[in-house]
Order: structure tokens, then sequence, then C-alpha cells
């Protein structure tokens, strides 16, 4: 066996340069491909989006309050506990917030939580403290257009889970159903031996619905409520890919999922396309070396070439 290991090795180093160079090269290129295929790939969502309602989980206590001005609030009761409140509301960790707004109309806040927590706490004009909320909150705001005129805008901070865009199958008499009205994604694509890089852009249309899969990390961003017909959102989140489900019954074959995918990151991450060229033009200056290489000592071969 010994011997047998030594003949194919010294029949190995019998080969020619070129092959030996040939060898090498592919070697290279086999492992640049597997790095290729291996390298997993990472994708951000980045969403604006004009809609008429927006559900969010809060799932972190970061600090942020919603400003609310001449709002009429609302608990389990029928009767409102505040009308014309100024002030500010701090959500607590673990609310969901689901806001509507349809067209110029007034916007409606719910805010939700289990059953033995608060949803937040109310402060006044001054930042004092007011009271904590129960587990259920709704908060109307009226007149939005006239109060943007006069400066006042409402931003709701977006710290979690995002659900925009409803299904729409039926209208219901005398009821109008907020829709998603319009946006765009921007795909933005990572991986560990790649700069981030950008995979491409998304239109949104009228009815369509967006639900990301397996999300990484929470949503950053903001809703804004202001002059304009519902509300706007803008807000990035990393998953492994999003689903747009197009208006109608969610059945197979509904929507299409979106995702930045390794042949865009090799058209369009720098580290990759500089990696590409390199190992081009290696593989070609290989080409011509072994061709050198291999015909000089062949004296045959290099009086038929020169005929």
């Amino acid at each position: 066996m010994f011997s047998s290991i030594s003949r194919f090795a010294f029949n190995v180093l019998k080969l020619p340069a070129g092959t030996w160079i040939l060898g090498i090269m592919g070697v290279f290129v086999c492992l640049f491909t597997g790095l290729a295929l291996l390298d997993p790939v990472s994708t951000s969502f980045s969403v604006t989006a004009q809609t008429e309602r927006i559900s969010v989980n809060i799932l972190d206590d970061n600090g942020s309050r919603i400003n609310l001005y001449e709002a009429t609030i609302y608990d389990k009761g029928t009767e409102p506990i505040y009308q014309g409140f100024n002030g500010s509301l701090k959500l607590q960790r673990g609310t969901s917030v689901q806001i509507e707004r349809i067209a110029y109309g007034p916007a409606i806040l719910t805010f939700t939580t289990a059953s033995g927590t608060t949803t937040g706490t109310l402060f006044n004009e001054s930042g004092k403290f007011v009271r904590h909320t129960g587990r259920y909150l709704q908060v109307f705001l009226e007149n939005l257009r006239a109060k943007a005129d006069s400066g006042f805008t409402t931003v709701v901070p977006i710290d979690g889970e995002v659900s925009i865009g409803r299904s729409i199958d039926f209208e219901t008499f005398r009821e109008s159903t907020a829709l998603f009205r319009s946006g765009q994604i921007s795909l933005v694509g990572s991986s560990r031996f790649a700069d981030s890089f950008d995979a491409g852009t998304i239109q949104l249309f009228l009815g369509d619905q967006i639900v990301f899969e397996k999300q990484q990390n929470n949503a950053f961003g903001f809703v804004t409520i202001n002059e304009e017909p519902g509300m706007q959102a803008s807000y990035r989140v990393a998953a492994n890919q999003a689903t747009v489900l197009k208006s109608g019954p969610q059945i197979e074959g509904s929507g299409y999922a979106i995702r930045a995918t390794k042949l865009d990151r090799l058209l369009k991450s720098p580290t990759y396309q500089f990696a590409s060229l390199f190992f081009g033009s290696l593989v070609i200056i290989t080409t011509l070396i072994t061709f050198l290489v291999d015909i000089i000592p062949n004296k045959n071969l290099l009086r038929l070439l020169r005929k």
C-alpha cells in the first residue's frame, strides 16, 4: 500500500507545470464558489407607506411618548374619561397599538394589553403624572387637518412587531374599510464576508398586505398622523423574508415573497464584484501562462505555430 501511494505521489510530481498551476487555480475557484454559496444573506427591509390601518406590538420600554392634543379618551366605559386632553401617553412594554384613520376622518388609536397589566401612563402638558391607564384604552383625535395647519401633528413610535394592511374580502353596509393605499419596500442585503448592498425596491399598491417571516429584531420607525389622508409610516426591520399579499381571499398564490438573494449579492455587492473580477482575471492570466509553459519546451509545437 505504501508503495502504491509513493508511485501515485511520484506520478503527480511528474505532471507538467501548467497542470499544477491550473490545479491550484481550480482549488481557489472552488473555495470562492463555496464561500459564495454557503455564506448566508440577511435582508433588511425599509418600508415607507401611506395606509389607513397599522398595528404595532410594543416589545421594549423605549421611553417614547405619544403627544396628544385635544384628545378624547375612553377606557372600558361608554363615557369618555377625558375630553380635550392635552398631554402625552407613555406606552408600556407588551402593549398592542392599532391605529385607523380613513381618508381625512378622525384617527382612532386603540391600546390593549394582557390582563393584570397597564397599557401605559398619561402625563399632562407639564410632564407631570396624571394616571396609569387600564388594559384597554381608546383615543380619538379629530380635526387633524386644522391642527396640522396650526403646527400640531401626532407621531407614534414603532419599536416592535408591525402589521400593515389587511385582507379585504367584503365591505359592511354603512361602514368603510381601512385600506393600505401605497408604498414601497427597499431591500438591503448583507453577509459575513460582504458589505451591505442594495437589493432593489418593490412597489406596493392599493389593498396590499405585508407579512414578515422570522423577524430577526424589532421594527424601528414611526407613524405620523397629519394633514394627509390616512397616515404615513416609515420603519425598517430585518427578517428572513417578507410576503406581499394581494387583495382578496388569502389562498395559495395570492402573494409573493421578497428577500435579498445570493445572486443579488454576486451582482451588486462591491466585495463580491471585486472578487469575481479578480478571480476571472486570474483564470485568464493563468490559462495564458499555462499555455506558454506547456508549449515553450515543445519544439515541434513551436515550429507548427510559427508556420
